[in-house]
């Protein structure tokens, strides 16, 4: 086996220590691990098999279900015509969704990435959608906050002074 050449071996155990985790660490990594997969089995996992178990069996509201193999399967390919209906449709809809907005997005990607005089408006309108509804926000909550004419203020301050909320940094970050 030969070394990894311009590198000694100190170096990459070094490089390769990221790999190395403590014991505290571990345990962490499990908790956050466990506590994960518990909410990924509770919210996916049993929801999962319970459908997958009621659809072998003809359920009444109330009572008890009857086992019926894999007739509800037969008679929704077979029978059913609003069943194939809808597969053909939830099929047409997802290849035109992917496809389309795959199509749209390497469009615009092209357009905020390609040099020229176009470039700079093609990104402005790109990012101004994201941008607007934060200014807006902000423009509201702070004539919502004003020592004289803003609502919240003047309903916590009705009978008292009113004191400007935005005024120190503590009091903006609880209004926040």
């Amino acid at each position: 086996m030969t070394r990894p050449t311009g590198m000694n071996t100190f170096k990459l155990k070094k490089k390769l220590n990221f790999l190395a985790v403590k014991r505290g660490q571990k345990l962490f990594v499990y908790v956050v691990l466990f506590t994960m997969l518990s909410f990924f089995s509770v919210f996916f996992f049993a929801p999962f098999f319970k459908g997958l178990y009621m659809s072998f069996h003809k359920w009444q509201f109330l009572g008890t279900p009857e086992f019926v193999g894999l007739k509800n399967y037969i008679y929704a390919i077979t029978e059913d015509k609003l069943f194939l209906n809808s597969l053909k449709l939830t099929g047409i809809y997802c290849l035109e969704v992917v496809s389309l907005s795959t199509l749209l997005a390497l469009f615009v990607a092209s357009l905020i990435s390609r040099a020229g005089k176009l470039m700079y408006f093609f990104r402005i309108t790109y990012y101004l959608p994201l941008v607007i509804p934060l200014v807006i926000s902000a423009i509201l909550w702070k004539a919502l906050l004003q020592v004289r004419f803003g609502v919240i203020t003047r309903s916590l301050f009705h009978r008292i002074q009113p004191c400007s909320l935005l005024r120190t940094v503590a009091l903006a970050a609880l209004c926040v």
